[in-house]
């Protein structure tokens, strides 16, 4: 929480990335705090390093549960509840948070969540079909978003209207939303990219769904989708 607030504080959730956890991004929650936001960084128990670790080790296996692209979100939205809910009842938080214009940052598997989140529809169909080519590549985050298709078919809605701004870092997108769903992103959308990147190709991943968004506010790739050339 910022220091001497004297209005609510706008919110801002930031999504660790796979096999990571809360305290990678500490060093940026505390920076935004310091501009005056709430800011909130969440464990997604199944896909942090704990599990990464009992994978290593042989307890569990190496593949992601499909569900954890369902619980990903339902995590970030549940927070966000479980916050409204604390502000009404504990005095710590009465008027202290803005949680209807909350901005969302994430990295990597955390950069799909927020995507998700700010209206980028899951298809199930359209995955399946995707990975029905098992087309050979070197870039590994097909293989990982592919796991999805192993979900239901079903209508999900994960989007959160309460999500007003996004920044996705590295984020997995290409096949999991395609064109006709990063089209449908209707909040100012922030994506930045590694060209070093082994796991998530900088073109597939992200400078292709980036072209694809088409809410009003997209800002031009030089200034709106950063490549960082050694990262």
């Amino acid at each position: 929480m910022p220091d001497g607030l004297i209005e609510p504080a706008p919110g801002i959730v930031i999504s660790h990335g796979l096999g990571s956890g809360p305290e990678a991004f500490a060093y940026l929650a505390e920076h935004l705090a310091s501009y005056g936001f709430a800011v909130v960084v969440p464990q997604h128990i199944g896909s942090d390093a704990e599990r990464r670790q009992a994978a290593v080790q042989g307890l569990l296996s190496s593949d992601v549960n499909p569900v954890e692209y369902l619980d990903r979100p339902h995590d970030i939205s549940f927070v966000l509840d479980e916050l409204e809910r604390r502000s009404q009842t504990d005095p710590a938080l009465q008027g202290k948070l803005d949680l209807q214009n909350v901005g969302a940052i994430g990295h990597s598997f955390g950069g799909y969540a927020v995507l998700a989140l700010a209206g980028a529809p899951l298809s199930i169909d359209r995955l399946q079909q995707s990975c029905a080519n098992n087309q050979i590549s070197f870039n590994a985050a097909p293989s990982l978003q592919c796991l999805a298709s192993r979900l239901p078919q079903f209508n999900y809605q994960l989007q959160d209207e309460r999500i007003k701004v996004v920044v996705a870092m590295s984020p997995i997108t290409g096949i999991l939303f395609g064109p006709e769903g990063m089209s449908q992103i209707p909040v100012p959308t922030m994506i930045m990219a590694g060209s070093k990147d082994i796991i998530a190709s900088v073109v597939q991943e992200q400078i292709h769904p980036f072209i694809w968004l088409t809410t009003p506010e997209r800002i031009s790739i030089p200034i709106c989708c950063l490549i960082w050339t050694f990262a």
